[in-house]
């Protein structure tokens, strides 16, 4: 590609050039504790300077092919939106610690107690009262609620599964889910798939067509340079009649 870059005479800025060769220069410097690179390694300055004008180039040459890419349409915008939303949650939890090395016994007694909240709570009592009284999670002050988040970046496991069957505002596990730190009660307040902001969409189905345009013009170019290096290769295509 940096064959293809200096065929074409990409022209290098001269000031931007100057500044990296300096850069690298500078920092030559500071570590051999000198001001300046020695008269007789100005071959390597020069081979550092080379490098760098190859470097600009193949920029160059990137930015021309992203360029090619075109600017999406409102309506695909839109499309690219709504094919990427994603599913938020926010929930009320209350979560009753349980210790890895605990005995069966405790289990059953912690699981006595998270029954007894559920039951609590389905006869009328507050969540959020008995999340302050029960949890020992530190969302316990805020009466359980947990701010929004996607769910599968969270929960796994029973607990997610759970989580899954829980799809009306309000709704609530019908059981205590036991995990492998504890037992939880799970009640969600709200599940929602909100859209991605227009300007971060665009740029980010723009970005995603200039890094493919790049891809492409690299395979073509591969391609031409294969032809050009080689121009008694033919490729034979079946034939698609």
């Amino acid at each position: 590609m940096v064959g293809e870059a200096r065929r074409r005479e990409i022209e290098v800025d001269s000031q931007r050039l100057a500044d990296r060769v300096e850069r690298i220069r500078r920092n030559h410097s500071s570590k051999t504790a000198s001001q300046n690179i020695p008269d007789e390694q100005e071959s390597v300055l020069e081979s550092i300077r080379s490098r760098e004008a190859d470097d600009l180039r193949m920029e160059a040459l990137w930015e021309t092919l992203a360029e090619r890419a075109e600017m999406p349409t409102e309506a695909e915008v839109d499309a690219y939106r709504r094919r990427q939303r994603q599913q938020e949650v926010r929930l009320q939890y209350i979560f009753f610690d349980v210790d890895p090395q605990a005995s069966s016994r405790q289990w059953e007694n912690i699981q006595s107690r998270a029954d007894a909240v559920l039951d609590s709570i389905e006869g009328g009592a507050s969540f959020a009262k008995m999340a302050r009284h029960h949890s020992d999670s530190p969302t316990a002050t805020v009466g359980g609620k947990t701010p929004r988040y996607r769910p599968e970046d969270k929960f796994t496991g029973a607990l997610g599964e759970a989580l899954a069957k829980l799809q009306d505002t309000g709704e609530m596990v019908r059981e205590p889910i036991r995990t492998e730190d504890g037992i939880y009660i799970v009640r969600l307040e709200d599940r929602r798939s909100p859209l991605m902001n227009l300007g971060e969409a665009q740029w980010k189905l723009l970005s995603q067509r200039r890094r493919d345009s790049v891809k492409a013009g690299q395979r073509a170019l591969m391609e031409d340079a294969t032809v050009r290096v080689n121009p008694d290769v033919v490729l034979l295509q079946p034939d698609s009649r």
